[in-house]
């Protein structure tokens, strides 16, 4: 399962979220049950203004139904209903990219082929205008087959960040290093972060 959109909700990081919830779910499910079951366990589990915040992502999770490739999707914004899954052949963005281009040619592709236009789509995405600013960081790739999940590129750093606090102290130990876009100053961060610590 992977999101797009917000990396905390409230006070919490999304990935903690499914932790609990794979956790919590003792029997295999099928790559178009996990979102809906996902989001079935938030509503129970979670208070209402995190549920709202986290029906706000987009998320996908992907693997086979009966040997069938599958990317299955959650967005509340989908007029025809928030769940899907699309079978066989196709990809999900977030928005129009340069991947659009290659929609045609995509089955025929290694995974290495497409691993490269997948990354240059959301390079080539993040550097218009001013997208910089908010989509950034190091591109993971990973390859779903039938007989397993394996990483053709991993280059962001492991984290197990459950609360806010987690980044926080990891800043101030100066095993984190967080860069400012301007106009923001290191004072207001300071600031900013001094409120933030003393939540829980």
């Amino acid at each position: 399962m992977a999101e797009s959109g917000q990396g905390l909700i409230l006070n919490t990081f999304f990935s903690a979220f499914v932790s609990q919830f794979t956790q919590a779910t003792t029997s295999r499910l099928r790559v178009d049950q996990l979102l809906p079951m996902f989001i079935r366990y938030c509503e129970q589990r979670f208070p209402s203004t995190a549920v709202i915040e986290i029906k706000r992502q987009k998320l996908f999770s992907a693997g086979y139904i009966n040997h069938h490739p599958t990317i299955c999707y959650f967005n509340e914004d989908q007029p025809n209903g928030p769940f899907g899954c699309i079978q066989n052949s196709g990809y999900i963005q977030y928005d129009v990219s340069l991947l659009a281009e290659y929609a045609q040619q995509l089955p025929s592709l290694s995974a290495e082929r497409v691993a490269t236009l997948s990354k240059e789509a959301i390079q080539s995405y993040a550097e218009e205008g001013e997208r910089w600013k908010r989509i950034g960081g190091p591109i993971d790739v990973l390859l779903v087959t039938r007989t397993g999940c394996r990483w053709l590129e991993k280059n962001s750093l492991p984290r197990n960040w459950k609360y806010i606090q987690d980044l926080i102290r990891e800043y101030r130990d100066g095993e984190l290093e967080l860069n400012l876009i301007p106009p923001a100053t290191r004072t207001q961060l300071e600031d900013l972060l001094a409120t933030v610590s003393r939540l829980r």
